[in-house]
């Protein structure tokens, strides 16, 4: 299960990554800017998986459990807060240019 996990990311990682380039050769540096913060949140995945090792096996979690869990955990927790900031963002964005108006 742990492999598939960390596959996953793999192929996910180069698309989002493949997607932010080929936004940015097209001069589309907002969309950009969109995939490179999603790549980025994947790229994490490193150092969240390690933060879940290191919270779920002292909780009693078995290490074999915790591994195979957290290849899939942390890159997908790390994906909807990028996400979430992207959201973030895009309401900040309605309201500021609502108010202009």
């Amino acid at each position: 299960m742990a492999r598939l996990g960390f596959a996953s990311l793999a192929v996910v990682l180069l698309v989002v990554t493949a997607i932010a380039l080929v936004a940015i050769r097209r001069g589309r540096v907002a969309t950009h800017r969109a995939w490179m913060t999603r790549s980025y949140a994947l790229i994490f995945t490193a150092v969240t998986f390690r933060l879940w090792l290191g919270v779920m096996v002292p909780l009693g979690l078995p290490f074999d459990q915790a591994y195979a869990v957290g290849s899939w955990t942390a890159w997908m927790m790390n994906l909807l807060g990028a996400e979430a900031i992207l959201a973030l963002g895009r309401t900040r964005r309605q309201v500021l240019t609502t108010a202009a108006r």
